[in-house]
């Protein structure tokens, strides 16, 4: 399989997609946006912040239209392929020109084919739920949020008046995207021709690597790449689509070694901590401190060493976090890292009892 980059057609899809921008904080679930936070480098996060900023006046009508599954632009991409223009004004020109009754049957296709019960081989099915205003039975069978589902009762009602909506929004949109685009829009093209050539020398393997396993090669039924500014942090299959797709954002594979060097200085901070915990003394200086007796010399006696080694071993257990001081009326007082030990507890769990 030969990979190929199709420039057009990334820019028509970072079009479509950068309103996304101005609900980043909501687009993505809680859990996913503390996974990202967790590794995100501080420069993408200032970045993701700026935008969704600029974007701040327009948040109400975006969250109209862009949610994780139904947003019209994915609806549109699915209904009328990138792959067959050049350009953005001709793709909006595509789905500018379907009338209300060809639009509705198209979503409604959309949405039986994410719908497992529906047989899509059944002659005239799709005709049928519209006309028999089936299609809230499928969109409630979804496993979507209410705002969602409200919004594709809200498209099914009139199609074409939400579509010149949103693509109202897009021209609203138009001259903070052309800034972002200057940017960032030439570092991502730039990054796909790199990656282009990394695919097709390792034969499809590099994905494998790049996705830390989670995305092998024949996932990729084709050779068709998009690279994104916009999905930025994303490795997305489009495998509803003709042809079908991989979109890699520009910025992927730095995402993925902050993460490497993250988790290895989180095991590292881990090893440290059980080290000091292995160390008779240390752990006897810690179960002092747990039990309220912070005073250098009062746990000297206890332990039968000198104040200066004391301080020594507790200066270590600082520096592991098993030790921290706390503010109490003013002053710092020793006690015990709480969290950061249930936090090895946890770890400890989630390594060996999973």
């Amino acid at each position: 399989m030969k990979f190929k980059l199709y420039k057009d057609q990334c820019e028509i899809n970072d079009y479509l997609d950068f309103p996304m921008f101005g609900i980043n904080s909501n687009y993505l679930s809680p859990d996913n946006r503390s996974h990202y936070d967790d590794y995100l480098p501080e420069e993408m996060r200032q970045r993701f912040e700026d935008i969704e900023e600029a974007l701040e006046s327009f948040k109400p009508l975006i969250e109209q239209f862009y949610f994780r599954t139904f947003s019209l632009a994915n609806i549109c991409r699915r209904i009328e392929s990138i792959f067959n223009y050049q350009s953005i004004e001709t793709y909006i020109e595509a789905i500018r020109s379907y009338d209300n009754q060809t639009f509705k049957y198209k979503v409604v296709q959309v949405l039986l084919e994410e719908v497992e019960e529906a047989n899509l081989e059944e002659p005239g099915l799709i005709q049928k739920v519209i006309d028999d205003n089936h299609y809230i039975t499928y969109i409630n069978k979804l496993s979507d949020d209410g705002k969602e589902k409200w919004f594709l009762m809200q498209l099914l009602d009139n199609p074409m008046g939400m579509v010149e909506t949103w693509l109202g929004l897009l021209t609203s949109l138009n001259p903070l995207y052309l800034n972002y685009k200057g940017l960032y829009q030439g570092q991502a093209l730039d990054y796909g021709e790199d990656m282009i050539d990394k695919l097709n020398a390792s034969q499809g393997a590099y994905l494998k690597d790049l996705s830390d396993g989670l995305v092998d090669k024949e996932l990729i039924l084709s050779g068709v790449i998009l690279v994104s500014w916009v999905n930025s942090l994303s490795i997305l299959l489009s495998t509803n689509s003709h042809p079908q797709y991989m979109v890699l954002g520009y910025q992927i594979e730095a995402f993925f070694e902050n993460m490497r060097l993250v988790k290895e200085k989180a095991n590292l901070d881990k090893i440290t901590a059980f080290k000091n915990l292995g160390d008779k003394t240390r752990y006897r200086v810690l179960k002092c401190v747990a039990e309220g007796i912070i005073s250098t010399k009062d746990i000297a006696e206890i332990i039968g060493v000198s104040s200066a080694t004391i301080s020594y071993h507790i200066n270590n257990l600082v520096t592991s976090r098993l030790l921290h001081h706390n503010k109490v009326d003013g002053k710092l007082k020793l006690a015990v890292n709480r969290s950061w030990i249930d936090q090895l507890i946890l770890s400890l769990k989630e390594d060996f009892l999973q």
